[in-house]
């Protein structure tokens, strides 16, 4: 499968596709090296596929593919933006991003402090698409992979390198200065990493992060309730610090939700 997002594998059936992949989020983890996949993470790295890959979930030395050198390495932080027991360590770690942590409701919100996932509902027939709170750094590298796709919009012609120096460098260093064994260069900040690109492309951005919405509503449904925010009040949790939802089923108003806004000064959330 990476040999053919790099446009190095021709399927039995003679699909190919007609240029490399430039992202490749890589959620999953052996505790091997393997050589074939050593090779294919290397040759696809060769062809300019940026490789964002999931540290692992055990706590222990980072799994591979995201051991190997060609590719960007991402362990798990919890709300506070602290590492989490179950995400693997060592100095491949490139970089955290949040992972989730399912024991833990820090904000009171009333679910659990997970990473709102898609997954596929076996508790149905047919099984189909749904989403639910999971935890794990497989949940932290599609961060890191959609912060590359983001800095890619602003500048197609960004080299696999040039990305990987961008999300490092715009990261918030955490644990002890500089890189470590658990956070890597630190936890992930985009913004930081897109005002890094703009100032070198002679448009520098002195402006705060705003969240922008095209849709009258957010809906996550597909896992026991459906959740529907209206935008102005998602807006208004920003602009306040905190509010209060509802999450509906199909059938009536199941409960109350606190939604909690990370504040600079704030404790707690």
């Amino acid at each position: 499968a990476i040999l053919f997002a790099a446009k190095l594998h021709t399927t039995a059936e003679g699909r190919e596709l007609t240029s490399p992949l430039r992202i490749v989020n890589l959620s999953f983890g052996v505790d091997i090296d393997v050589p074939d996949l050593r090779l294919a993470c290397t040759r696809a790295a060769n062809m300019g596929v940026l490789l964002v890959g999931a540290v692992g979930n055990t706590g222990q030395r980072v799994q591979f593919p995201a051991r190997y050198s060609s590719v960007l390495a991402v362990g798990a932080v919890d709300r506070r933006l602290e590492t989490t027991a179950y995400s693997n360590y060592g100095d491949e770690v490139s970089i955290s991003a949040p992972g989730g942590l399912m024991d833990r409701d820090v904000c009171a919100a009333g679910w659990p402090d997970g990473i709102l996932s898609c997954v596929l509902d076996g508790t149905v027939h047919p099984i189909e698409p749904a989403h639910a709170y999971l935890q794990g750094t497989s949940q932290a590298a599609p961060h890191v992979a959609g912060a590359a796709a983001l800095l890619l919009s602003v500048d197609p012609t960004l080299s696999r390198q040039r990305l990987w120096d961008l999300l490092v460098g715009g990261a918030l260093d955490r644990g002890a200065p500089g890189p470590d064994v658990a956070y890597g260069s630190g936890v992930l900040r985009v913004h930081h990493s897109l005002k890094l690109l703009l100032s070198t492309m002679g448009t520098p951005l002195a402006t705060s992060p705003r969240l922008q919405l095209a849709q009258n509503s957010i809906q996550f449904d597909g896992f026991r309730d459906r959740h529907e925010v209206t935008v102005d009040q998602y807006l208004s949790c920003f602009r306040t610090g905190a509010c209060t939802m509802r999450a509906w089923t199909g059938r009536a108003l199941k409960k109350s939700l606190q939604v909690c806004h990370r504040r600079p000064r704030a404790a707690g959330c």
